[in-house]
């Protein structure tokens, strides 16, 4: 990818998608929003290839050293409510498990809320951010990272938490295969949601979360249920030890390896 904006290739009606590579910076996110606050249309595409402050879900850190990773944030102006902003994260996720397949033959799994998983290893995270008047609206930027070689030495903390995609397909695609890939995925799905269509019964498909045991803790609480479901709009449904049903919107969540 060259350092000036370029055109990706006409694969939406209504937005002109384009994207320009940066070198290093704090975040993609802060280049986007700092755009989007500007008044820059839907469809731009800015990826990095070093963030010295990436961030994730609750204000974690996103660490990738330089070259590694494909980091990237788009911006849209859709017609939506902020209720509906997590559906945004969902087509992400499918975009990129979606891309992922279709490169490298790799079953990506996904786990609540915005997470990237492989072989019980996180891949990569997304996150989206927002801005509204009242419960509308004004842009939403959806940024994520995703680990294309191994992020870390053996003897880095994180490196048996993480994995990459080198290390689990034959041939690794190149990092701009991955970013067409995904957008194209990603535009489509944003089709079909102004169709009507929404993401969360394709996305609970996906999720590891489901079926399983978790653990929660938010709010200074601590709890422990099974996780049964999502709601069109993002939240986790966990049923209780005791029976009840509680919808989960936030806070960490933690769960088991699969047998």
């Amino acid at each position: 990818m060259g350092n000036v904006e370029s055109l990706l290739p006409p694969i939406d009606d209504l937005i002109r998608w384009r994207w320009r590579q940066v070198g290093r910076t704090t975040s993609t996110q802060d280049l986007v929003i700092a755009d989007a606050e500007e008044g820059a249309p839907a469809g731009l595409v800015i990826c990095a290839d070093e963030q010295t402050a990436g961030r994730g879900r609750l204000h974690h850190r996103w660490e990738s050293p330089p070259g590694v990773a494909l980091l990237c944030s788009l911006l849209l102006r859709p017609e939506m409510s902020l209720e509906q902003s997590a559906q945004l994260t969902m087509i992400a996720g499918l975009a990129l498990t979606d891309a992922i397949l279709e490169l490298t033959s790799v079953v990506v799994d996904l786990k609540w809320p915005n997470d990237l998983y492989v072989q019980q290893r996180k891949l990569g995270g997304i996150l989206t951010e927002t801005a509204a008047v009242g419960n509308v609206l004004r842009w939403a930027v959806v940024g994520f990272g995703l680990n294309v070689r191994a992020p870390f030495p053996p003897e880095h903390p994180l490196a048996q938490q993480s994995t990459s995609l080198q290390a689990v397909c034959a041939q690794l695609p190149s990092r701009e295969a991955l970013l067409r890939a995904t957008v194209c995925h990603f535009a489509a799905y944003c089709r079909r949601r102004r169709d009507g269509w929404s993401p969360h019964v394709a996305w609970a498909g996906r999720l590891i979360t489901l079926g399983q045991q978790i653990t929660i803790a938010a709010g200074g609480e601590r709890w422990q249920g099974m996780a049964v479901g999502v709601t069109p709009a993002g939240a986790l449904r966990v049923r209780r030890a005791d029976g009840r049903l509680d919808e989960v919107w936030g806070g960490e969540v933690s769960l088991s390896p699969r047998s």
